[in-house]
C-alpha cells in the first residue's frame, strides 16, 4: 500500500471536502447556543468591541465563554457579510485544519500515508463529529476539537523528539483552546500529564525554560483576558464561577443529564457505532505494532479518551456534543486496526494474473464506504433539529429565503422575534437597513402587513381583524390587514 505524501493528501481532501463543506448554510440559523453565539458575533462586528460579547446590546452574562471563535466569525461576516455560511465557515475550516493535522503526523511522521486518509475518513464519517453543534455549526466545539487535538499531537512530538519547538506549540494551542472554551481547554492536561509519567519525562519537562514562558503566556492572554473582561464588565469573573466551574460540573444545569454511562452509550448507538468493535483491538496492534513510535501514540491515544471520556462522565451535566474532542483520537484508534490488517493482507501472495494485491483496498472499503456515505447523505439533505417547533422552524427558514432574496418582505412587520434564531435575523436586518420591522409580541400598531406563524398571534388576526392572506410559507402567513372587527383590546 505505498502512497506518495502529496497523493494521500489530495485523496484526504477530496474525501473530506463534501462532508465538512457541502451544503454548509442548507439549514438556517439554530436555536440557542448557535443563535447565541451568531447574535454575540453580529454585535460585535457592529460595536466594534472585542473583548466583551454582547446579546441585545448587553453585556452577555450567559454565555461566558472567552471570544476567539466569535472574533473569526467577526472576520468572515466582513469577508462574507452577514449570513449563514459566514458564521459557521470557522467550524468547518477548524475541521479542515484538525483533518490536515491528523493526516501531517500519520503520513510525515509514521511513513503511513494511508493511515493518515483512513484516519480522516473515519472522522468525517462519524456522526458524534459531523455534526449540528459540531462541525457544521456556530458553535465552540469544532474549533475546541481542533486545538485539543492539535495540543496532544505537538506534545506527543515534544516528548518523542526532543524539540522544544513542540513544546511551543502545545502551549499555544493550550491557550488557544482556552480562549476559544473557556476551562474545556483544560480538560486535555490531565491526560498529557499521565503520559509524561508514563514516559518518564516530567523532569525532563520541569527542567526545559519554555515550559515556565509557556506558563507566563498562559497567564498573560488567558488569565490576562478575564481579568481585562472583568474590568470592562464587572461580575463577568462570578459569572463565569456560576456558569462553567460549578454551575456545569457540580450541579445539573438546565435539566441536561444522563447515567454515567451517557457518552459511552451514545457512542455505541450512534456517534461512533460503525467503529466501536474496532477500538480495543486497535489499541492492542498499535501497542503491539514495530512502526516507530506508533505504541506510544497508541497509548496517549488511550489515556486520553479515557481521561477526556472520565471527566465527562463525573460531570452532572450531560450534554451530546461535549465528547466531540475525543472523535480524532478514536478515528486514528479504529483507523489503526484497519491499517495493521492491511498490513497483514498485503502479505498473501496473489495469482500472477493479478498486478496487485486488492484485499487491503477492499477491507478499507469494507469499512468506511457505507458510513461515509451515509455521512454524505446527511450532509446533503440534512434533517431538521428535532428540539425546533415545527412553527420556529418554518419562520426561520422562511426568513432565510428573505436574506437571501428569495422573498421580499420589504414594508411588513414581523411579530413574536423573541426566539433567539428570530432575534438574529432582526439583528441582521437592522445591521443592513432592510425596511422590515420586528416586534416581539401581537400589538402590531397599525401596521397593515402582518407576517405570523405562532398558532396564538394568528388566532388573534382572527378573531380581532379584517384581513386577506397574501402568501403562505407552512406555518408562516403574510396578511393584508382591512380594519378591525371591533375595538381591539391586546393581549
Amino acid at each position: 500500500m505505498k502512497l506518495k505524501f502529496s497523493h494521500g493528501l489530495f485523496i484526504m481532501l477530496l474525501l473530506v471536502a463534501v462532508p465538512i463543506f457541502g451544503h454548509l448554510d442548507e439549514l438556517p440559523i439554530q436555536l440557542w447556543d448557535e443563535s447565541r453565539l451568531i447574535e454575540n458575533a453580529l454585535e460585535m462586528n457592529h460595536n466594534g468591541n472585542y473583548i466583551v460579547t454582547k446579546f441585545a446590546g448587553q453585556p452577555d452574562m450567559w454565555n461566558t465563554k472567552p471570544p476567539f471563535l466569535i472574533w473569526l466569525q467577526v472576520i468572515c461576516i466582513k469577508l462574507l457579510g452577514m449570513n449563514e455560511l459566514a458564521v459557521r465557515l470557522p467550524s468547518a475550516l477548524a475541521a479542515l485544519a484538525t483533518c490536515l493535522l491528523i493526516y501531517w503526523l500519520l503520513a510525515k511522521k509514521f511513513k503511513a500515508p494511508w493511515l493518515g486518509v483512513i484516519s480522516c475518513v473515519i472522522l468525517v464519517s462519524s456522526a458524534g463529529y459531523v455534526r449540528m453543534h459540531g462541525t457544521r455549526s456556530a458553535d465552540y466545539d469544532s474549533m475546541l476539537t481542533l486545538f485539543i487535538t492539535a495540543c496532544s499531537i505537538y506534545y506527543y512530538l515534544y516528548l518523542e523528539e526532543a524539540k522544544g519547538k513542540y513544546l511551543t506549540y502545545t502551549i499555544v494551542c493550550l491557550i488557544l483552546a482556552c480562549l476559544t472554551k473557556g476551562i474545556a481547554g483544560l480538560m486535555v492536561t490531565p491526560a498529557l500529564l499521565l503520559y509524561t509519567l508514563y514516559k518518564k519525562k516530567l523532569l525532563v519537562l520541569l527542567k526545559d525554560k519554555r515550559f515556565y514562558a509557556g506558563l507566563a503566556g498562559f497567564g498573560i492572554f488567558v488569565l490576562g483576558y478575564y481579568l481585562l473582561r472583568e474590568h470592562y464588565n464587572p461580575g463577568y469573573i462570578q459569572a463565569v464561577q456560576d456558569n462553567e466551574l460549578g454551575g456545569r460540573y457540580l450541579k445539573v444545569n438546565e435539566s441536561h443529564t444522563g447515567s454515567d454511562y451517557f457518552y459511552l452509550n451514545q457512542l455505541a448507538d450512534t456517534q461512533f457505532k460503525d467503529w466501536c468493535l474496532l477500538l480495543i483491538p486497535g489499541i492492542l496492534l498499535g501497542i503491539a505494532s514495530k512502526l516507530k513510535g506508533l505504541q506510544n501514540l497508541s497509548v496517549l491515544l488511550l489515556a486520553l479518551v479515557i481521561s477526556y471520556l472520565y471527566i465527562l462522565s463525573s460531570a452532572s451535566t450531560k450534554l451530546p456534543w461535549y465528547d466531540m474532542p475525543i472523535y480524532p483520537f478514536l478515528s486514528i484508534i479504529a483507523a489503526i486496526f484497519i491499517y495493521c490488517i492491511c498490513q497483514l493482507l498485503l502479505k498473501i501472495k496473489m495469482q500472477d494474473s493479478f498486478n496487485f494485491n486488492p484485499l487491503p483496498y477492499a477491507l478499507i472499503i469494507f469499512f468506511c464506504l457505507l458510513p461515509y456515505c451515509t455521512m454524505i447523505s446527511y450532509v446533503l439533505t440534512p434533517p431538521n433539529p428535532q428540539y425546533w417547533d415545527s412553527n420556529n422552524e418554518d419562520m426561520a427558514k422562511y426568513l432565510k429565503d428573505v436574506l437571501s432574496v428569495k422573498r421580499n418582505i420589504d414594508g411588513f412587520t414581523v411579530t413574536e422575534s423573541h426566539p433567539q434564531n428570530i432575534f438574529c435575523y432582526r439583528t441582521i436586518f437592522a445591521y443592513t437597513n432592510r425596511p422590515v420591522t420586528f416586534i416581539h409580541s401581537s400589538d402590531f400598531k397599525d401596521a397593515k402587513k402582518v407576517i405570523a406563524y405562532r398558532d396564538d398571534t394568528k388566532k388573534y388576526i382572527d378573531s380581532n381583524y379584517y384581513y386577506h392572506i397574501l402568501h403562505t410559507y407552512n406555518a408562516v402567513i403574510a396578511y393584508q390587514i382591512d380594519s378591525p372587527k371591533h375595538k381591539i383590546t391586546l393581549k
